[in-house]
């Protein structure tokens, strides 16, 4: 959070005198700074964060506690609560409990509280990235190719590797290329969809698998990528058709569809064409609708 001024008013009318507008600026889940101490976790296990009964409110270091502890004051509503048997501390003599600098949620003003499964809708879903490269020749000669590839390799580095994290990679130009991850083949096996018209997906499992199964696969097909299509000689694009099948991939798991393209969508879906060449074969018409520059061509996406 960021206020506007260094110093607050006492009162509304110095405020307005002052001319000076006072606001804050607020970030949520924003990053911390390197120099500051990180957000700490709090779980109060199965049975939750400690919150009002009438108004919700999470417990927060505003909220006073009374009756030797027995009882809180939410600072949100004003109501009267009981303290969970467990939650229950003594006070000083200065009224606050003896334990408030051993708890983060009663003396930091930003903690993360780790929610129980009734603040769940469902249960977590796996975290899943489909990286989408773009092997047209002119990705290949320009360098975008290799590019992409080393950057996904870095990327991988930092995924975890736990269950719940999967992945899956497929290339594109005019034919899309499906590869089956799994650990029980020797190599990536690649699946080729010639038919950018009607896409499918070629397997519905094996295309897109645990992180953990497939990591050796998966940075020796990242490594081979550039070197497979080094000599292809195909410069259209199947991009529209390349998002649909990836998207058909993922309907089932959700997740993060990464694309590297580097040329305009040439076959089918999504297509498109360079308007600056057209508008230089016909200038009187795009001085006469130059707005018309602005609008898509396709509506695909």
């Amino acid at each position: 959070m960021r206020c506007t001024i260094n110093q607050i008013a006492c009162t509304s009318d110095i405020l307005t005198t002052s001319g000076m507008q006072l606001a804050l600026l607020v970030q949520p889940l924003a990053l911390p700074h390197p120099s500051e101490e990180p957000i700490q976790i709090v779980d109060f296990g199965e049975s939750g964060p400690v919150r009002c009964s009438r108004c919700k409110g999470y417990i927060n270091p505003f909220m006073k506690f009374v009756d030797q502890g027995r009882r809180f004051i939410c600072n949100f509503c004003g109501f009267t609560d009981e303290t969970p048997r467990d939650y229950q501390c003594n006070l000083g003599p200065d009224g606050r409990r003896r334990d408030v600098d051993e708890r983060p949620e009663l003396c930091r003003g930003t903690v993360e509280f780790v929610a129980t499964r009734e603040f769940m809708v469902r249960d977590p879903m796996p975290a899943v990235f489909f990286f989408l490269i773009d092997v047209s020749t002119n990705a290949v000669q320009t360098g975008a190719t290799a590019g992409a590839c080393n950057a996904i390799s870095r990327v991988i580095l930092d995924l975890p590797e736990g269950p719940q994290t999967m992945v899956g990679i497929a290339t594109f130009d005019s034919t899309i290329h499906f590869y089956n991850l799994k650990r029980a083949s020797q190599q990536p096996l690649m699946l080729i969809v010639p038919d950018v018209q009607d896409v499918y997906t070629p397997l519905q499992t094996d295309v897109i698998v645990q992180l953990s199964e497939c990591r050796r696969h998966l940075d020796l097909l990242v490594e081979s990528i550039p070197t497979m299509f080094q000599s292809n000689k195909t410069a259209d694009s199947a991009f529209g058709a390349g998002i649909k099948a990836a998207f058909m991939a993922m309907k089932s798991t959700g997740g993060k569809l990464l694309v590297f393209q580097s040329v305009l969508p040439s076959v089918d879906i999504a297509a498109l064409s360079t308007r600056e060449a057209e508008g230089r074969s016909n200038i009187s018409a795009g001085e006469k609708e130059p707005h018309k520059l602005l609008q898509p061509v396709d509506n695909t996406l």
